[in-house]
């Protein structure tokens, strides 16, 4: 911690090259498609894999940031041909994971965000979404 209150996060990963990527992109990747296709690992391939890291306690008290996120997105995600790619998000939270967990919205057709369509979200987190 320096003493003009700047701060550098440093975040380090590898890729797991037994996370899946859709070989089949138009097939693998249509949440339409009742059962869905299931990749190695038992999860739709349209489904993110979220993979959470808590931050120590000086970051957290510094930042307020509780834990950081990578998620492998193997069919990508909306906005259609912006996202739909297989890639990585990395995503900050002030909120544990299991405190996200309970929090509860209508899921759009292509995997665990909220539906962003007005109207679509009942609940109060969701309408807060």
């Amino acid at each position: 911690m320096s003493d003009d209150c700047t701060y550098n996060l440093q975040v380090v990963f590898q890729h797991d090259d037994t996370l899946p990527v859709p070989s089949d992109p138009e097939t693998q990747c249509n949440p339409a498609n009742q059962p869905p296709q299931l990749a190695e690992d038992g999860l739709p391939y349209f489904a993110s894999r979220w993979f959470y890291q808590q931050v120590s306690e000086e970051i957290k008290s510094a930042t307020g940031i509780d834990n950081i996120s990578i998620d492998w997105n193997p069919c990508g995600h909306p906005p259609a041909d912006i996202y739909t790619a297989p890639h990585y998000d990395v995503h900050f939270y002030k909120v544990s994971p299991e405190y996200r967990r309970c929090m509860t919205c209508a899921k759009g057709p292509r995997g665990p965000s909220c539906d962003p369509t007005p109207g679509s979200q009942t609940t109060p987190s969701g309408i807060g979404a």
